[in-house]
């Protein structure tokens, strides 16, 4: 419109430079070109500095309607603005893409939202989908996505087995979505309809989804409840997966489907019950599905609004090549169902399944059950984001030498699987069966409803360091059933906000040979934990140079298994020291230590003096009262006066970046 407004002007100016003599003429053609100039720039930069990207708040909570804006890039699309929320201001926007290399050759393929599978799916013609693009190519070529929203695909991406790249265009943002525009509702009472609603890659049938029927290691039943079908997995039959006493009615957890108005997520209501009954629970916000008619139901009126829901499974999945790479690429609004154990269930919204692959700048949020799969080895994520998961963020099994290189990873668990318990699933990242070494550099994880970072069952030569760890719901990290880890250098702060049962800020449980070093733990329920969950008896457990501060229930809390374990907490092998004990006042935490026994007496240390009593922190010391840290409003927790510690073991300083030897401050 501006251009047209400008052309028109242009000509009326035209007619008009006739009726002058030539002297005239001159600073009038001047005035034009200069006019004309400036046109061009303001056009130019609104171009550059206008993406296609989901952008959303960085809570759920939707405090203003979200609007939709037409995409003003070369290859069009839509952008999607929650509230007030910017492009400036997402948390969970890709970072730029503007360094990138764009690729040339026979071998290179392109696609637009704005594009044709008929065409060549060259630059100047690309192609509409990332099927038909993958498709063209063949090992070491190249995929090359234009900014905007994808979401054209008949249905997800195929696996991927050959070694590929996939990026964006210089410059540009694109987003692979998994939703799907739904039209034609009707109203029904004081809600709305829409019939023959079908989402063919989502389970819409209870017979198949929930009602008492095996899948793997769970059992599904009526009423939506999901229990545990094998004890050597959840340690007892029956045990309840999902935790119902977060969230209202019955369990929708591991139904799949997601609706959206204006880009709001609705909950969904589980319901098995008479129709009218399921009906009559539907309310502004809320969705329900009559499985056996197809029928969805909504509680807002979808007049003037845009009503999406997600269609299919998963965005990518890569699978047997070596080295594909993913890079600059968004994820939203998938499936990635949580189930596990059933070959024809999908693992995650983005399934990385192929050795040494490279996951460069990508987000994924929104997905109904799991963000990502990581399911080979030798794969290193770069900057990962991932947020707003139903269940798991990042999912990691038989990844030996995997490499989580920054990243964010928030708010996932957002369907409240259960994070204690025999049957326990969920976390930010949950690894297992990693035992050539698994490592988490320089990541933020923050605000999940579960355990921050979780390996267990052979995570051994782990190493997780230099991490942000905060507000989660059980424990920041929790290292179980495994050996020669390292967890150090991190911050960890007001872990286990909602947990009811044994949980800390860093929790070490039945594994042996590992160090913590270099920590600092602030307001968490127990700053440090040991546990014996009757597997493996604890051994060998190093805890030096880490502060301690203003934990809320107690600085240490070691204890031995309730029902199975002989092991007392006294013959663990921890090994304390070097260590600060700072509360603000002397009420928080009451004690020093916890120690409790399944056979004896529990024990409960009140002092540094009582701990060193049992040949413990000889050189460990407390300061009561008063601010330690630099900076907190800043989120600096580095020491306002620095301590030194303990000589750093090789493997330790080799961890942190530093000489083997290297004496450095305490904490993180």
């Amino acid at each position: 419109m501006w251009l047209e407004g400008a052309i028109t002007v242009l000509k009326r100016s035209a007619k008009r430079i006739k009726q002058f003599s030539f002297n005239n003429r001159i600073p009038l053609l001047i005035f034009l070109g200069l006019f004309s100039l400036v046109g061009i720039a303001s056009l130019l930069l609104t171009r550059a500095n206008t993406f296609s990207v989901a952008v959303e708040p960085e809570n759920a909570a939707i405090t203003s309607p979200a609007i939709k804006i037409t995409d003003q890039n070369a290859s069009g699309g839509s952008l999607i603005q929650f509230g007030s929320q910017s492009l400036a201001t997402d948390p969970y926007d890709l970072a730029s893409t503007a360094g990138y290399t764009l690729p040339t050759g026979a071998n290179v393929k392109f696609v637009s939202p704005n594009g044709n599978d008929t065409a060549a799916g060259n630059e100047t013609a690309p192609f509409k989908t990332v099927t038909k693009a993958v498709a063209s190519v063949t090992a070491g070529g190249t995929v090359v996505l234009r900014g905007g929203i994808h979401n054209s695909e008949p249905a997800s991406v195929p696996k991927i087995s050959k070694q590929i790249t996939i990026q964006a265009y210089p410059g540009e943002k694109p987003w692979i979505d998994g939703a799907r525009q739904v039209n034609g509702f009707v109203s029904d009472g004081t809600i709305w309809r829409k019939d023959s609603f079908i989402s063919p890659e989502l389970c819409h049938n209870y017979d198949t989804c929930v009602t008492n029927t095996v899948s793997g290691n769970f059992r599904y039943w009526v009423d939506g409840k999901v229990t545990c079908n094998n004890a050597l997995v959840c340690g007892s039959l029956g045990a309840e997966v999902v935790d119902e006493s977060y969230v209202d009615g019955l369990r929708s957890a591991w139904l799949l489907d997601q609706i959206f108005v204006n880009g709001a997520a609705l909950s969904e209501i589980a319901c098995n019950d008479s129709v009218a009954t399921c009906k009559g629970q539907v309310g502004p916000g809320k969705f329900w599905i009559n499985k056996a008619t197809q029928q969805l139901f909504i509680g807002d009126n979808p007049a003037g609004k845009t009503i999406e829901s997600t269609q299919l499974a998963w965005g990518l999945w890569l699978t047997t090549s070596t080295g594909p790479r993913i890079k600059g690429v968004g994820f939203s609004r998938f499936a990635g169902s949580a189930h596990n154990g059933s070959a024809s269930v999908t693992p995650g919204a983005l399934v990385v399944n192929a050795p040494g692959a490279n996951i460069d700048n990508v987000v994924v949020k929104w997905s109904a059950g799991t963000g990502v799969a990581m399911y080979a080895g030798n794969i290193t994520m770069n900057n990962l984001k991932v947020a707003h998961s139903g269940f798991v963020g990042l999912r990691i099994n038989n990844a030996s030498g995997g490499q989580i290189l920054g990243g964010v990873y928030d708010f996932n668990n957002r369907e409240s699987f259960n994070v204690e318990g025999p049957a326990a699933t969920a976390a930010a990242i949950k690894a297992a069966n990693t035992a050539g070494g698994l490592t988490v550099n320089g990541a933020s994880i923050s605000n999940n409803n579960a355990n921050g970072l979780w390996c267990d069952l052979g995570c051994d030569g782990a190493k997780f360091v230099k991490n942000i760890i905060k507000s989660n719901s059980k424990s920041g990290i929790h290292y179980e059933i495994s050996t020669g880890g390292i967890i150090a250098g991190n911050l960890i702060i007001d872990s286990t906000k909602l947990a009811k049962q044994f949980s800390a800020g860093i929790k070490v449980a039945s594994s042996t040979n590992t160090k913590v070093y270099n920590n600092t733990l602030v307001s968490n329920r127990a700053a440090f934990g040991a546990y014996n969950n009757g597997r493996v008896d604890i051994a060998n457990i190093a805890i030096r140079n880490n502060v301690f501060s203003d934990s809320t229930g107690t600085y240490l809390h070691d204890a031995a298994c309730v029902s199975t374990c002989t092991q007392l907490v006294q013959d663990m092998g921890l090994g304390y020291n070097f260590n600060m004990y700072h509360r603000t006042t002397t009420k928080n935490p009451p004690t020093y230590v916890n120690w409790n026994n399944r056979l004896v007496a529990d024990i409960v240390l009140s002092t540094l003096a009582d701990l060193r009593s049992r040949g413990l922190e000889a050189d460990g010391f407390e300061v009561n009262g008063g601010n330690i840290f630099r900076n907190i409003t800043s989120g600096d927790y580095k020491l306002s006066t620095p301590r030194s510690g303990e000589a750093l073991p090789a493997d330790v300083a080799s961890a942190l970046g530093v000489a083997a030897g290297s004496v450095l401050p305490i904490g993180y």
